[in-house]
């Protein structure tokens, strides 16, 4: 049978090949022109696209580019079923050299840092739209602008093609937003494809991202808490702005920041300023209305640099030139009233003025300090009143006790 009788035998008229943009003259020369030999008793024929598709018609085997898809071009040619794997040719002649790119598969959106639900396909083509299968360069996406600072993210990109395809993977936009992609490849022309659309993950708890760490006392922490708002599968929700609170988890220590709650600025709120008063170990929670709070990792205060003295064991009542039944102690602290355990500084009591004519005698005045505090011992006063003490050291803030009776 003739090729042309065995298209009609099919029920392809050559009228129908007009229909597909041949004419009957066309379609006849056309459909002999490949260069492939029919299989012996093969009643198949490839019909092949202007995209270089092919589309398997009766009994033939399946060889080309679009696998069980329709083909989106006009039918151009026809192909009977070859005796060997030989190169397809089209209608149009041999596939010429790459020219230019095109997205076989579109994008398909999601939620903003998930993996699209779709991912692109580029295919490498010739200036006639046929895919060039012996190429092996690489494609490039990108975020085709304005992105608004949205980031497309990919597991490979570029991506180097197989037989003339790139197919990425793991592609994701960190942003909701509506967007579409470009893809390059050197000299090539670029394609772009479908708008998507990505849309904002549902929040659902915190993250301490960014953990406090240990300082001294009312000194601000070296590295600054920040918390994410994040949803359940730990994405950041870059679209919410709402506030979070920083708060000790445990004892009465007082926290301060420069600002508390912060407003979260693309689901990230960056604190600073933040500061403990006493020494200690502690954990930060943050909280955000109904979402999961977060609990940072436990960090330390130190006292800070030595700023004051305090009695810490106040001088009794005693009499005169007999000393106190309890020795007064005074304590180095800094500015909240954490004893600084390193100063070693020397401390002097004296009779706090006026005294008149009394003194106040000591085994040892001044005294330095051992681990911040300076303990005395066989104090007395050698005349009957009413008397307080004054500890000083250097520039320290001096501390007053409280008023012991001498009889």
């Amino acid at each position: 049978m003739s090729p042309i009788r065995r298209i009609l035998a099919l029920g392809l008229s050559l009228g129908v090949l007009a229909g597909l943009g041949m004419s009957p003259a066309v379609a006849a020369q056309r459909q002999a022109a490949p260069a492939a030999a029919p299989r012996e008793k093969s009643d198949g024929y490839w019909l092949v696209a202007s995209d270089g598709g092919i589309f398997s018609f009766g009994d033939a085997r399946f060889f080309g580019s679009t696998g069980g898809m329709a083909l989106n071009r006009p039918i151009v040619g026809m192909v009977p079923t070859p005796a060997t794997e030989a190169p397809i040719t089209t209608g149009q002649g041999a596939v010429g050299p790459p020219a230019k790119l095109a997205f076989t598969t579109q994008p398909i959106g999601a939620a903003s840092t998930a993996a699209f639900g779709t991912q692109p396909v580029i295919t490498i083509e010739d200036a006639a739209g046929n895919p060039v299968t012996s190429d092996s360069s690489s494609v490039t996406l990108a975020l085709r602008a304005p992105t608004g600072g949205a980031q497309l993210v990919c597991t490979t990109n570029p991506m180097p093609a197989a037989a003339g395809v790139a197919t990425f993977a793991g592609c994701t936009i960190d942003k909701a937003g509506i967007y579409t992609l470009t893809a390059t490849d050197g000299a090539l022309t670029a394609t772009v494809s479908h708008s998507l659309t990505i849309t904002p993950r549902a929040a659902t708890k915190l993250a301490f991202t960014t953990q406090p760490v240990s300082a001294a006392s009312m000194a601000p922490f070296s590295t600054q808490p920040v918390v994410t708002v994040e949803d359940a599968a730990g994405h950041p929700v870059t679209g919410d702005s709402s506030s979070v609170t920083l708060a000790i988890t445990n004892g009465g220590a007082k926290l301060a920041c420069t600002k508390n709650p912060v407003t979260a600025v693309a689901g990230v709120a960056a604190f600073a300023g933040c500061n403990i008063d006493q020494v200690g170990d502690y954990t930060l929670t943050a909280t955000d209305g109904t979402l999961t709070s977060a609990q940072s990792k436990t960090f330390s205060i130190i006292a800070g640099a030595p700023a004051k003295l305090a009695f810490t064991s106040e001088p009794s009542d005693a009499t005169s030139g007999v000393a106190f039944a309890t020795q007064p102690q005074v304590t180095v602290e800094d500015a909240a009233g954490n004893p600084v355990t390193t100063d070693s500084s020397s401390v002097t009591l004296t009779l706090t003025p006026p005294a008149g004519t009394a003194t106040l005698a000591c085994t040892m005045n001044p005294l330095p300090a051992v681990f911040g505090v300076a303990t005395f011992a066989g104090c007395n006063i050698n005349q009957a009143g009413d008397y307080t003490l004054t500890a000083k050291d250097g520039t320290l803030a001096s501390a007053v006790s409280q008023s012991v009776t001498i009889t």
